[in-house]
């Protein structure tokens, strides 16, 4: 008896495993810059890599990163600047058969008196269905296309370091926040020089994601081992701006 059930596990696994969509969406990112009351149509790409008709919807949603970069989903216009609003979607749903690619296009409208940049996420959705040649469970898959929408003219890069920190085990954390309103992709370093003014040890990060209003802390690993002594901790900032942050610390080690 057991051996039947663990086959008809097996099938059932099978079935759901060959059910899952395969889908993808091109590009993944469209950074837009255009004029207010000014419109723009562009092109998302979804291809269906699967072997089977799989049945898309679009939803738009809003979005943010917490301090810790995880991205967060919420309802269209949640945010102030949210461009949720100003899609035109066509088709909003269609079927896909099996490798072909649909192309989807997207009008955006802006309207009067805004500035800075705003954003949002075009998703596609996969909807369960039953295949003609039998019933079949299907995952519900979904893929995402990020909208950046830059006011031409009224975006401003502007950031400051909050605070710096050392800890053995996880190294030195930066507290950054972006003042600007346009998002902000950070280039950071950190040097470590020893109490003679000799640099030891360099590391550093690179394409870190900062939305406007937002802080985000960067933790640096320091993988090299600082015996007893007073060192000099330097981080430099690039966010985009004209200048670079600069951030400096002393620390003692066992003392």
């Amino acid at each position: 008896m057991k051996r039947y059930i663990t086959a008809a596990l097996i099938i059932v696994c099978s079935i759901l495993i060959n059910a899952q969509a395969k889908f993808t969406v091109s590009p993944p990112k469209y950074e837009i810059s255009i004029y207010p009351e000014d419109e723009k149509t562009f092109i998302i790409s979804v291809e269906n890599m699967g072997d089977t008709t799989v049945h898309i919807k679009t939803v738009i949603s809003d979005w943010d990163l917490d301090i810790e970069d995880r991205i967060q989903f919420f309802p269209p216009q949640t945010f102030k600047n949210s461009c949720s609003s100003w899609f035109y979607i066509n088709p909003l749903e269609f079927n896909i058969a099996p490798h072909t690619i649909e192309d989807v296009r997207i009008t955006m409208s802006v309207p009067q008196n805004v500035f800075g940049e705003y954003k949002s996420m075009i998703f596609f959705e996969s909807s369960p269905f039953s295949p003609e040649y039998g019933s079949m469970i299907m995952f519900n898959s979904r893929v995402g296309c990020t909208i950046y929408a830059e006011i031409i003219g009224t975006v401003s890069y502007n950031g400051e370091i909050l605070e710096m920190g050392f800890d053995r085990e996880k190294g030195v954390n930066v507290l950054f926040r972006n003042t600007g309103n346009k998002h902000e992709r950070i280039e950071i370093s950190l040097q470590i020089f020893n109490d003679e003014g000799h640099e030891i040890y360099l590391s550093s990060l690179s394409d870190q994601l900062v939305l406007p209003d937002r802080e985000r802390e960067f933790i640096l690993p320091v993988e090299t081992r600082l015996d007893n002594g007073i060192y000099k901790l330097k981080v430099l900032l690039d966010y985009g701006g004209t200048e670079l942050l600069a951030g400096e610390k002393t620390l003692k080690v066992g003392q």
